[in-house]
């Protein structure tokens, strides 16, 4: 091969390795524009949400945010120094104390938090401790101070707390605050008091947001969903909480420091499950029987309450035996101690009342009678003054009397005796003049005592039984009986408090006399009835009184028509007169037995 040969091939050679080289270039070249054409944008790279702006006027602080931002505002342990939270929001370039010659406030020292969760924190120094009013409008919040403070200064459990979350889709985790929870009572709120403030915002992250303000850590069930538009004031926590869950037909429940919410559903749903599981829980534990001994109640009795108490499991059984006054329990050995209790209750001794009444029967009587005898007579009968055969004789004349209404029939009374006999004894005059007057006083005590048990009627009876005659199936005549006498029936029930309630029915039924019906003769009574219930003390005394009956009877006999003769009537009649009167008091004193009698 010549030199030019050889020279024109290594020309070649460089050529083919420059085009080789400068084609692998142009290629890797784009092949690096396309590949750096289509990489997308990272999440990370997005604009992140920045404190654009921190304007101070006379108590007033305005805060700018380039993008829409939750905040809450709350006091810490110094009055004068308020504290605003932005979570997910950086500081920007405020990165200094900023000093305020405004009036309201003296200076605000901004930080960049990053852990437990990313925010801004605002510490501003009020010159005063004041109250601040917050609003939120167009990605800023502006916070106004207001001097006229209670004399009482807000401390970190009067949080005040407003929110924003204007399209809010994802809230980051929030911290948990070691603080001491307030318990929650139903139906009462005493949480703090916050304001909110929500439009078209996500329900689950305000259940969060209230954990923070609260301190109890909440539980949402993956069912809770929902959009929610509401502005509170100065409104508890647990009373936002509620409100909320009445809004979407949601439940609680609380575990000690946990609040789990759920829809009604669930819950419902769990205690169906948990029923179903415990009663297959009971149907697969094996039953035992166990004897019961009563000692004070009836058998019968415990056996029915023990039944209706639905303290038995379906399986359970009872049943009493009245020979050995005991109960036979067939069930599972969990029921049994429920058994236990409830005979304790059941099987108790029944407290005993003494009953003891004082009967005082007074009954006063008057009676008054006045008669009067006389007789005029001639001796040989000349002249017809001489009384009727069965009249009675006159003392001095011996003869029988014109007039006979002596007040003393039989028996010790008094009489006047007048007599006058002429010389001759031819004509003669008996004048007798008889008055009785009786007065009786009489009183009866009597102090009769009776035991019963509570709710267990008592009946004291005093009288006397009248016999008449009744006739039989057979024909016969036999001797029947009616008791006359005065009853007391009192029926005590010893009350929690150791005071009694007494149901009292006295009756009272006397003799009057006897009538005749069909072929013999019953009595005839009188009676009064009367009840009453009272509420009294262990040992007091019940007084029944007013039982009281007057009689008066006033007769006269005499001649027809002579009788009425004014003043001269008095030699031709005879008067009575009868006063009775009865007067019954009752005093019953009931006591609780200690100790059976």
């Amino acid at each position: 091969m010549n030199k030019n040969s050889n020279v024109k091939y290594q020309m070649s050679k460089v050529k083919s390795l420059f085009s080789l080289t400068l084609i692998v270039i142009v290629i890797f070249v784009l092949w690096g524009c396309a590949t750096i054409g289509s990489i997308k944008e990272s999440p990370q790279l997005k604009e992140a949400s920045v404190i654009t702006g921190i304007e101070l006027q006379d108590y007033i602080v305005t805060v700018m945010v380039n993008k829409p931002f939750v905040y809450t505002i709350y006091r810490s342990d110094d009055p004068y120094k308020m504290v605003v939270e932005l979570p997910d929001v950086s500081i920007g370039t405020f990165k200094s104390k900023i000093v305020s010659d405004k009036a309201g406030i003296t200076e605000i020292v901004p930080s960049q938090v990053e852990s437990p969760s990313f925010m801004a924190r605002l510490e501003m120094l009020l010159q005063t401790p004041s109250m601040v009013e917050p609003e939120y409008k167009n990605n800023e919040l502006k916070i106004r101070i207001k001097e006229e403070a209670p004399k009482e200064v807000l401390k970190e459990k009067e949080e005040v707390s407003e929110r924003k979350e204007p399209e809010l889709t994802e809230m980051p985790e929030e911290k948990i605050r070691a603080e001491e929870v307030m318990p929650i009572t139903e139906g009462r709120y005493t949480g703090k008091k916050i304001s909110l403030d929500f439009h078209d915002a996500n329900i689950v992250p305000i259940f969060r947001l209230l954990a923070d303000i609260s301190g109890y850590n909440i539980v949402v069930s993956p069912e809770v969903k929902g959009r929610l538009t509401m502005k509170l004031i100065n409104v508890p926590w647990d009373q936002a909480l509620d409100l909320i869950l009445k809004t979407f037909s949601l439940g609680k429940s609380i575990e000690g420091n946990i609040i789990r919410i759920a829809p009604h559903t669930v819950f419902v749903k769990e205690s169906e499950e948990k029923a179903k599981a415990k009663e297959a829980e009971v149907l697969a534990e094996l039953m035992e029987t166990r004897i019961f001994p009563i000692s004070y109640a009836k058998v019968k009795d415990v056996e029915t309450a023990l039944k209706d108490s639905k303290i038995l499991t379906p399986r359970g059984s009872v049943s009493a035996d009245v020979r050995t006054s005991s109960v036979f329990v067939k069930d599972i050995p969990a029921i049994f101690p429920q058994v236990e209790n409830l005979l304790k209750t059941l099987d108790m001794q029944t407290p005993q009342v003494l009953i003891e009444a004082r009967i005082v029967e007074v009954s006063t009587s008057d009676v008054m009678d006045l008669g009067i005898q006389w007789g005029f007579s001639q001796p040989g009968g000349s002249i017809p003054f001489r009384g009727a055969t069965p009249l009675g004789t006159g003392p001095f004349t011996g003869n029988r009397l014109l007039v006979d209404f002596p007040a003393i029939s039989a028996g010790p009374g008094a009489g006047f005796a007048f007599g006058i006999l002429g010389h001759g004894k031819t004509a003669g005059l008996d004048l007798q003049l008889t008055a009785l007057e009786k007065v009786g006083k009489s009183r009866i005590i009597s102090n009769p005592r009776v035991v019963t048990t509570d709710n267990e009627k008592a009946k004291i009876m005093q009288g006397e039984s009248i016999p008449y005659p009744q006739a039989t199936a057979e024909g016969t005549i036999s001797a029947a009986f009616k008791d006359v006498a005065l009853s007391i029936e009192v029926t005590p029930h010893i009350t929690p408090e150791q005071s009694i309630a007494l149901s009292v029915k006295i009756t009272k039924e006397d003799f009057t006399e006897f009538v005749t019906i069909g072929y013999g003769q019953a009595p005839r009574t009188s009676k009064i009835e009367g009840d009453t219930k009272v509420l009294i003390q262990n040992g007091e005394t019940l007084v029944i009184g007013g039982i009281y009956k007057k009689t008066e009877r006033e007769s006269t006999s005499g001649v027809p028509g002579l009788m009425k003769i004014p003043v001269l009537g008095w030699l031709f009649k005879k008067t009575k007169t009868e006063e009775e009167t009865t007067e019954l008091m009752i005093f019953i004193t009931p006591r609780i037995v200690e100790k059976p009698i």
